[in-house]
């Protein structure tokens, strides 16, 4: 990506492009935000995962091109220019100024926090005051009083469109810069997921988001770029019973229809192959396409309960919340840390379940379960690893040394 990233700070919509020169886009063709992000958003992951800031070192002014790149091309408020391809294969269209912003801002929360690990104390300050900024203009104009999303409205015409002689018109048809709903799922799970939304107007933003589920008859109408946050945007806000609805949904669009249409790997569409139609559209058809695949990260993060801690990068210390729900009778799985390897799952159980959690040498973990008493909690092994279990607003949380643990919740 810094091989080809162009002269003017942007990066292309996809890597590598070659045969061609330095090739991004220009500020006369504004490129892809939400596409472009991965000139942030692969450093960052990378350095959460395994904690190697030599990444970031090398990175940074590559990074810090882009940054310039998008606040030239910002409003003065500091929302983002609705241009570029959005939420792309979404079956409802989210307005592109707002996902723009969206990602903006979580471009900024990244780099302070890289630059705070960097020692760069100005750079962080810098950005995280951009952040603050690019919040507040989010707010502003894209999310009312009642947590619905709204975007100015811009009717569609053509270079030299006029209205014609004697066509009527409606007095109460929206002009240019009224404000309209977006009302979209996209729309509510990027500012839930980057942390764009507080207190109430957070609360009543996740139950419209409910609200659009719902009225879509529990279906997802996410794009490449909403699908990954939706499930972690419900269950931090505290709908795990929606996410797994939606995970367990095998009607159209969902992750399952796939399935059932006898896909083996994730597609690029929703529908690129059904029994009854046959094949989608073959000019852009893959059947091996990562973008609704991101689901994945919502079964490692919430259904299994493996979290990071972004303050201790690499998993030298990590969070385990599962969020046991759905159909399913047990969930279980784990990945290679820097550490070792960590191991999350659950069976269910008459009355509850039990949740069992192998966490690796020289490392720690904050367990939470849902749960409203540390009476309803048994340890059934790794007692002497466990410290004081203590209760939280229906949770009960306790510190965890590295070991192997078996827990009955009731």
């Amino acid at each position: 990506m810094r091989d080809n990233q162009n002269f003017d700070g942007s990066y292309f919509n996809y890597y590598p492009v070659t045969g061609r020169p330095p090739y991004g886009f220009t500020n006369d063709n504004p490129g892809w935000m939400g596409w472009m992000e991965a000139g942030i958003i692969v450093p960052w992951q990378v350095w959460q995962s395994f904690g190697d800031l030599r990444v970031l070192e090398q990175h940074w002014d590559s990074m810090v091109r882009y940054m310039d790149y998008l606040e030239r091309q910002a409003n003065p408020d500091g929302s983002q220019v609705s241009s570029g391809i959005g939420d792309h294969l979404a079956i409802e269209r989210t307005d592109i100024g707002l996902t723009n912003t969206a990602y903006y801002a979580y471009d900024a929360h990244m780099m302070s926090k890289m630059a705070e690990a960097l020692g760069k104390t100005r750079e962080a300050q810098k950005y995280a005051a951009l952040y603050e900024k690019v919040k507040a203009a989010f707010i502003a104009k894209y999310i009312n009083e009642d947590g619905v999303t709204v975007a100015p409205y811009v009717a569609f015409r053509w270079p030299g469109m006029m209205a014609m002689p004697g066509m009527p018109t409606n007095p109460n048809a929206p002009k240019d810069g009224d404000l309209v709903p977006v009302d979209t799922q996209t729309s509510y799970a990027l500012p839930l997921y980057f942390g764009l939304l507080d207190g109430e107007l957070r609360d009543k933003a996740v139950a419209n988001l409910v609200a659009d589920i719902e009225e879509h008859g529990n279906t997802l109408t996410t794009g490449f770029i909403g699908t990954p946050y939706l499930n972690p945007a419900l269950s931090e806000g505290g709908r795990d019973d929606i996410a797994y609805t939606l995970f367990e949904q095998t009607k159209y669009p969902s992750w399952l229809y796939p399935v059932l249409q006898g896909a083996t790997t994730m597609w690029e569409r929703w529908n690129s192959y059904t029994i009854e139609n046959g094949f989608g559209p073959v000019d852009m058809n893959s059947f091996n396409h990562y973008a609704y695949g991101a689901i994945g990260e919502w079964m490692y993060s919430h259904q299994l309960g493996i979290q990071r801690d972004e303050e201790h990068p690499a998993y030298k210390h990590f969070l385990l919340q599962p969020k046991v729900g759905g159909t399913e009778t047990f969930a279980r799985g784990g990945f290679e840390t820097p550490y070792g390897r960590v191991e999350s799952g659950w069976e269910k159980k008459d009355g509850g379940y039990v949740y069992r959690v192998t966490i690796p040498a020289n490392t720690t973990a904050s367990l939470t379960l849902q749960v409203s008493g540390n009476q309803g909690v048994k340890v059934l092994k790794g007692a002497e690893g466990a410290g004081p279990m203590r209760t939280l607003k229906g949770r009960v949380l306790c510190e965890l040394q590295s070991g192997s643990y078996e827990f009955e919740v009731r």
